[in-house]
């Protein structure tokens, strides 16, 4: 059996647990609290600005947007190909 005073020790250990758990939850609280405002106020701090591209940077810019996937949801027809294309692909490079 534990004495009296193995009772009271364990006892201010979990009283003493408990307050630090209740400490680090406020803590953790106010962060979270002032991490969500910061955002809020970059968020609305961003400004996008289009710059005008010179035409090398253009065409890059049109090849990316040629292989994207956005691009191809729109002109699903110009992805139709099949074997002969392959064919006639090497055959070019020949």
């Amino acid at each position: 059996m534990a004495t009296t005073e193995e009772k009271i020790v364990s006892t201010l250990k979990m009283f003493a647990r408990h307050r630090l758990l209740e400490e680090v939850k406020e803590k953790l609280d106010d962060i979270v609290e002032e991490a969500t405002e910061n955002l809020e106020k970059e968020i609305e701090t961003i400004e996008i600005k289009n710059e005008p591209l010179d035409p090398i940077d253009k065409i890059r810019e049109e090849k990316r947007w040629k292989q994207s996937f956005s691009y191809y949801c729109l002109h699903p027809e110009k992805f139709k190909f099949g074997l002969r294309d392959f064919n006639q692909l090497k055959l070019k490079k020949i």
